[in-house]
């Protein structure tokens, strides 16, 4: 799930919505204990009064209920309560307009029921991975790979380099066929099969040294093979990246190059698209537009977007979903605030945190004077926070980079 909050509404409200998002989703299930207050300012960087308004909505409307001394958990009917409550509101908020608009325009009930069909179908795509295996003679650099990615979500693609990012992301592009194991697209393979893959974009960094074609050459083409390609939304994108349209791609310098690969990707608006450290060769205001964009236009226009990086620290904000593949396995696949929710900084005295860290497994030791800071693998319980606070303990979140590093053994990430 994204740190990241947008200005339509209230932060508190958001919080709320993404809780409940939780539950309606089964992520939260009734009678499991919810983020307490004090993780959710961890998590958001935002102040206790914000969240504390959130949750108060949710147990004033008994969707949470607190245990003394415990925490809060999720009331029964909690679910039920919840889909009937959006039922409701999307009957008011989308259903009336829809019906008024389609009557001023001649639309008939068929023909809403078929475009919604189509809508589905364009951006409900699933991808599922089994056992895939890549061998180049006696190497192997895919090892039995499974995992499954579906629904409107940015997922990050961890890997140091050459644990084979660039590998497995060639393979769901159908750039070569596997040796072992099998990759399905909405039920299909996508191994030389047009109907699946015009529903996929693989976006990489190219060599354009051959290529004399001129940036507006370049995005007609895209123009031509994309049914979802959006020439307004390039057009924005060009003058965003400030990308010359008359001038030929092999005389574009790595950074403009980069810029034209993403904005081929973004304006393409394929249901599935991949960019493979696409933001290569950018300097970091080009990357920070490029991010901005993404996100921009997943809350537009949401697809499957795969985002493979190495730089961490510099693009965990944007990821719903991660997938860390090292060695040419896959090390783990979970969202966002799970994965980031198994970890936990300690800070305080020396002596109490020692005593506080003890028997935990520890990823990183800070010290400053008597002042130590403990970073620690595994998720804390909310009697392990009362405790560490009522020593005078300060507990904080770790970040995606620390667990990276943990998880595949990196010095550098």
């Amino acid at each position: 799930m994204s740190k990241q909050f947008d200005s339509s509404k209230p932060i508190f409200i958001q919080v709320r919505e993404r809780i409940e998002d939780q539950i309606v989703n089964d992520q939260l299930k009734e009678g499991e204990q919810a983020p307490s207050t004090n993780q959710l300012v961890n998590f958001y960087k935002i102040n206790h009064a914000t969240v504390s308004k959130g949750i108060n909505q949710l147990v004033d409307e008994e969707i949470l209920f607190k245990k003394r001394g415990i925490g809060m958990f999720v009331a029964e009917g909690a679910k039920e309560k919840l889909i009937q409550k959006r039922k409701n509101a999307f009957i008011e908020d989308y259903i009336l307009s829809l019906v008024l608009e389609a009557d001023k325009l001649g639309i008939s009930e068929n023909e809403i029921a078929e475009m919604i069909k189509k809508l589905k179908e364009v951006f409900k795509m699933e991808i599922k991975v089994s056992n895939l295996s890549l061998k180049y003679r006696s190497f192997e650099a895919l090892k039995n790979i499974s995992f499954r990615i579906d629904g409107a979500k940015i997922c990050g693609l961890l890997g140091r380099n050459g644990a084979g990012k660039t590998t497995l992301l060639s393979l769901l592009a159908s750039y070569r066929e596997p040796t072992g194991g099998s990759i399905e697209i909405n039920g299909e393979a996508p191994f030389e099969n047009a109907s699946v893959m015009q529903d996929l974009a693989f976006i990489y960094e190219k060599d354009y040294s051959d290529e004399y074609e001129k940036v507006s050459g370049m995005l007609e083409s895209i123009e031509r093979y994309r049914p979802n390609y959006d020439a307004e939304y390039a057009a924005y994108l060009v003058k965003r990246f400030k990308l010359p349209l008359d001038k030929p791609v092999n005389k574009l310098s790595k950074g403009m190059q980069s810029s034209l690969n993403v904005t081929m990707g973004l304006a393409g608006r394929t249901p599935i698209t991949i960019f493979d450290e696409a933001y290569l060769g950018m300097d970091a205001p080009t990357r920070e537009i490029f991010y901005k964009e993404l996100l921009e236009e997943q809350s537009r226009n949401p697809r499957t977007i795969i985002l493979s990086t190495h730089l961490v620290s510099e693009m965990e904000y944007l990821f719903d979903e991660i997938i860390i593949i090292d060695k040419g396995a896959v090390v783990i696949q979970e969202d966002y605030e799970t994965l980031t929710s198994r970890g936990a900084s300690i800070t305080g005295t020396a002596e109490i945190v020692d005593e506080f860290a003890a028997g935990m497994q520890q990823l990183n030791v800070q010290q400053l004077g008597n002042t130590k800071s403990v970073m620690v693998y595994g998720n804390l319980n909310e009697q392990q926070r009362q405790a560490a606070q009522y020593n005078g303990l300060e507990i904080g979140p770790v970040s995606l980079q620390e667990l990276f590093i943990h998880l595949t053994g990196e010095v550098d990430a």
